[in-house]
């Protein structure tokens, strides 16, 4: 037939399926990671906000916070580094 799409074999399809499913995980997955930021971001502002707001002094919760930021920072560039041969 004119203009069909030229047939493919069944694991040519099972291949093409499997990827476009992981596409899709891949992207909930980063979707849902981003949703949770922008929460986190929200939730933490507003604290802040309030504290302020209430005169509530918050200093030694928001240097946990921060700490456990930088905590995170270096377990994530030690897995880049890892991820591109070692190099930091």
């Amino acid at each position: 037939m004119r203009k069909e799409p030229e047939a493919v074999s069944e694991d040519v399809q099972e291949r093409i399926s499997a990827d476009a499913r992981r596409r899709f995980e891949d992207e909930r997955q980063d979707e849902i990671f981003r949703r949770d930021a922008r929460s986190r971001c929200a939730r933490l502002r507003n604290m802040q906000n309030e504290a302020r707001r209430l005169e509530v002094d918050g200093v030694r919760e928001l240097r946990v916070i921060d700490a456990q930021l930088e905590q995170l920072g270096r377990k994530v560039a030690r897995r880049r580094a890892a991820a591109n041969g070692g190099a930091a």
